[in-house]
């Protein structure tokens, strides 16, 4: 469904305010939150950085995808019976790049 779990959100959220300069407080804060189950605190912290956060995320999702079908290019350089396990290489890149455009589409979808 392209949903993003919570703990994800949380994950790139603190990765973006460690690399953003001058969110040291706000890093510490959301740390403090996320420890202390402190929901509101976290929610509000997450709202203030959505933009930066979405936009961390999908860099991620486009990188993987270009990675992914740059991977799907080269395997269609080889032979699948001299690879038996490339068929299923090729199932699995295509379940992923699925999954990852319905991520890219809902980030999108967001509006940031």
């Amino acid at each position: 469904d392209g949903g993003v779990s919570q703990e994800v959100w949380d994950a790139v959220l603190f990765s973006t305010l460690e690399r953003t300069p001058g969110a040291a407080d706000a890093k510490n804060a959301f740390y403090e939150a996320y420890m202390n189950e402190d929901y509101e605190t976290k929610m509000a912290i997450h709202q203030h950085f959505q933009g930066e956060t979405v936009n961390t995320l999908l860099e991620h999702v486009n990188k993987i995808l270009k990675e992914v079908q740059d991977l799907t290019d080269k395997m269609y350089q080889f032979n699948s019976e001299r690879h038996p396990r490339l068929p299923l290489l090729l199932r699995h890149h295509a379940l992923v790049t699925s999954t990852f455009i319905k991520v890219q589409e809902y980030l999108l979808s967001i509006g940031y």
